[in-house]
């Protein structure tokens, strides 16, 4: 059975990782789903005894777990708070099976691997990417980006990449020197741990330069500490092998790095203090005051950074590029406090467990490598990359990667061997908390399972609409909203086709057609607005729709309100100027045009003062013509 259960968490973890890291619901509902199956399945092993896993990892995961949900449930926009609540529950599915269920070392081997299978696949095609600069998802239904001369592989940015491989080079590195697997086994391990290096390196990714390196200094700390406290006669020998493999390493990134500037390039940037992720830290920093003890909510951070974000911001800022002040902004004082705790609890048990396996247990008297000493260490080190790499990027809301670290942490709960007083002393609470994996898939097969197929017809909605087959986009979110009465984004995609419906009908004076398809947009949009009144493209939706009508005075205040959620972006004046100028008051369109233009350029600001010349032409001339 426990074969069955690898498999499948190593199908979920493949098409999450082919679904660009589950970056959107509609991309990880399906592993959830996967995992949610698996979690149900354990009801087989639960009379089965396994290896009592540490009842404070469990403790502090359990009070960690319990808040963030709480918190969710009661924030503003539900909708948002999903992505963090299917990230929470996919990776507390996957932790609480490795500590309670998949404990043996062999089977977790079998996902290690797995990880470095699929990091080959990520590195080949960002090896694709950085040389040819050609950019293909696996499935022609996924987004397409450009990130310049870095790879990215399968996911959609090269962060996000650095962030998966770090983590597989760090725990197939470990194999290579822990593990008491075969030759070809190490063999391969380490083949797969140079390709990590190598992705690592075209990634570009700064953060991930410095936690990498960070990483590697924890590893070769703890293989020391493991090699002083198992034989002191192999210490000098170890020593002399760990430079030798730094002195190759430092070569190899020497000379990849004399030979291509764009990488050169990236790492002067490192400590570059001029870098946007500055100005969204203080974004997070402002929007922690507004409620410093619980936060404002999970998803919030999205809307509160337009609401604070400085005219050089030009792009929507949707993550704040610090998964510890987000998590400050989001969840308060309360939820960091319980994050640190958490994750400090199971360093510290990770540490112990080291120092009961190099010293204290039996075996280790007999021989110095171990399958569970592999593990450990290579998870000690990979934790310590995510609680480095956090401080840059926002890899722990990416799926992928969170599902990636939650393996790595229950494998430190439970290092798979009996430890006296640490983790036999709770065995029944160890063994009946297993009946919560069940609980889980129950809920993720009731609750969330059901939303897949309105995800995909809201991501068919939106990809019609940016190709602007508006009829289609129609169809699409009509067909999804009987499934998802909660999903905002349903009702923006169906207003802004029949906005643009109305526009067309506009333009060869249909205007029967026109009337009613703005006003089926009006209702679309307020719809829209209950379940998130402050997206902005709702807004100006709703008040474009107005202006179709020529309900001028409705319009204003709604603009107004885009506005104040929004203060700094040229796109929404720019839409008010529009407003301002069909409307007749020429003046104030003028203004709000150069304001507009003040913030950020923008071609449409500029077609729209010569547009409002023309119409101030056109008024003078009618003027002239019907004086006296």
């Amino acid at each position: 059975m426990n074969y069955v259960y690898i498999g499948l968490l190593v199908i979920a973890f493949v098409l999450i990782e082919l679904l660009i890291g589950g970056t959107r619901l509609l991309f990880s509902l399906p592993s959830c789903g996967i995992l949610a199956l698996v979690s149900f399945l354990s009801l087989y092993s639960f009379r089965r005894a396994q290896v009592p896993a540490n009842i404070y990892c469990l403790v502090t995961t359990a009070l960690f777990s319990f808040y963030i949900l709480l918190r969710l449930s009661l924030s503003p926009v539900e909708y948002l708070a999903r992505e963090d609540l299917y990230i929470l529950m996919g990776a507390l599915m996957i932790y609480l099976f490795v500590a309670l269920i998949l404990t043996m070392p062999k089977y977790r081997f079998i996902f290690v691997m797995t990880l470095l299978f699929i990091a080959l696949v990520h590195v080949t095609i960002g090896g694709i990417q950085y040389l040819r600069g050609e950019r293909f998802p696996v499935f022609d239904f996924l987004q397409r980006t450009d990130p310049g001369l870095r790879a990215s592989g399968l996911y959609i940015c090269p962060n996000h990449l650095a962030g998966y491989l770090e983590v597989s080079a760090l725990m197939g590195l470990s194999i290579v020197c822990w593990s008491r697997q075969s030759f070809w086994i190490k063999l391969l391990a380490g083949y797969g741990s140079a390709i990590c290096a190598v992705g690592i390196l075209l990634t570009a990714s700064r953060g991930s330069y410095i936690s990498t390196i960070i990483g590697l200094a924890v590893f070769m700390a703890l293989s020391y500490i493991a090699i002083r406290r198992a034989g002191r006669h192999q210490l000098w020998v170890s020593a002399f092998g760990a430079i030798m493999v730094a002195a190759v390493l430092f070569g190899g990134v020497t000379a990849i790095f004399s030979r291509h500037y764009a990488l050169q390039s990236r790492a002067q940037k490192i400590f570059d203090v001029r870098d946007i992720r500055t100005e969204l830290w203080k974004l997070a920093l402002k929007q922690y005051q507004l409620n410093p003890a619980v936060g404002t909510g999970g998803g919030t951070y999205q809307y509160y950074a337009r609401l604070f974000r400085p005219a050089q911001i030009a792009q929507d800022p949707v993550y704040a590029h610090n998964d510890y002040l987000q998590l400050l902004a989001e969840y308060g004082v309360m939820g960091v406090a319980l994050a640190l705790g958490f994750v400090g609890c199971h360093f510290w048990f990770g540490c112990r467990a080291l120092n009961y396996i190099v010293t204290e247990r039996p075996i280790a008297r007999y021989r110095m490598r171990s399958d569970a000493l592999a593990l450990n260490i290579g998870a000690l080190s990979s934790l310590a990359i995510y609680v480095v790499h956090s401080f840059f990027d926002f890899n722990l809301h990416i799926p992928a990667n969170a599902m990636l670290i939650a393996f790595v942490i229950g494998t430190l709960a439970n290092p798979g061997v009996v430890m006296p007083r640490l983790n036999e002393t709770h065995e029944k609470i160890s063994h009946y908390l297993k009946l919560s994996l069940p609980a889980l898939g129950l809920w993720i097969a009731a609750c969330g399972l059901p939303t897949l197929p309105a995800e995909y017809f809201a991501e068919q909605a939106r990809v019609a609409l940016t190709e602007e087959r508006h009829e289609d986009s129609v169809a699409m979110a009509e067909l999804g909203m009987p499934g998802d009465r909660k999903n905002p984004y349903l009702f923006l995609y169906h207003g802004q086709a029949l906005s643009n419906i109305g526009e067309n009908a506009v333009a060869v004076t249909n205007l029967p057609l026109a009337e009613k398809s703005f006003q089926a947009a009006i209702v679309s949009f307020r719809d829209g607005l209950r379940l998130y009144p402050q997206e902005q493209w709702l807004l100006v939706g709703l008040a474009s729709a107005l202006d179709g009508l020529r309900r001028f005075d409705e319009a204003k205040p709604i603009y107004e309100e885009a506005i104040r959620w929004n203060p700094k972006s040229p796109q929404i004046h720019t839409y008010y100027a529009t407003h301002l100028r069909l409307a007749g008051k020429f003046d104030e369109a003028e203004a709000m045009y150069k304001r507009s233009l003040q913030l950020f350029w923008s071609p449409s600001a500029t077609l729209g003062l010569e547009l409002l010349a023309k119409d101030r032409q056109a008024q003078a001339s009618t003027t002239h013509s019907i004086t006296p």
